[in-house]
C-alpha cells in the first residue's frame, strides 16, 4: 500500500514534470512544439486534480477550476504564438506553477454557503 505522504506528493510531481517537458517542447525546433507543451501542461493539471480528487473522495472527476485553468493556459499560449511575441517558453513555468498553486492547496470543502444560504436552505427543509 502507497503511504499518504507518497499520494500527497504525486499531483505535484505530475505538474512540475509536465511544466519541464512543456518547457523542453516550446523551446525545441519541433514545429508545433508550443503547442505541444501547451497541451502537455494543459492536460498535467487536468490530471494532477483528477488524482487528488479521486485519493480525497473516491471520485474521480474533475473540477471547475481545473478546465478553467487548462482553457485558459491553452488560450493564452495560443494568443501569444499568434503576436509573434517570444515569451511563450518563458511563461510556461510560470503556468505551471500557477496550476499548482491553484490545484494543489485548493481546500477540501471548497463549496460552502454562507450562513444566511444556509438558514434559508435549513428553512425549506
Amino acid at each position: 500500500m502507497i503511504s499518504k505522504r507518497l499520494i500527497a506528493v504525486i499531483p505535484s510531481t505530475i505538474l512540475a514534470i509536465a511544466t519541464a517537458a512543456s518547457t523542453a517542447f516550446a523551446v525545441s525546433a519541433l514545429p508545433f512544439g508550443w503547442l505541444l507543451g501547451l497541451i502537455v501542461l494543459a492536460l498535467a493539471a487536468l490530471l494532477a486534480d483528477v488524482l487528488k480528487s479521486y485519493w480525497e473522495t473516491g471520485k474521480i472527476v474533475s473540477s471547475p477550476a481545473a478546465w478553467i485553468i487548462a482553457i485558459a493556459f491553452l488560450a493564452a499560449g495560443w494568443v501569444l504564438k499568434i503576436r509573434g511575441l517570444g515569451l511563450l517558453p518563458t511563461l510556461l513555468p510560470q503556468f505551471g506553477v500557477i496550476a499548482w498553486f491553484v490545484l494543489v492547496f485548493r481546500l477540501k470543502n471548497d463549496r460552502q454557503a454562507c450562513i444566511g444560504v444556509k438558514e434559508i436552505n435549513n428553512k425549506g427543509e
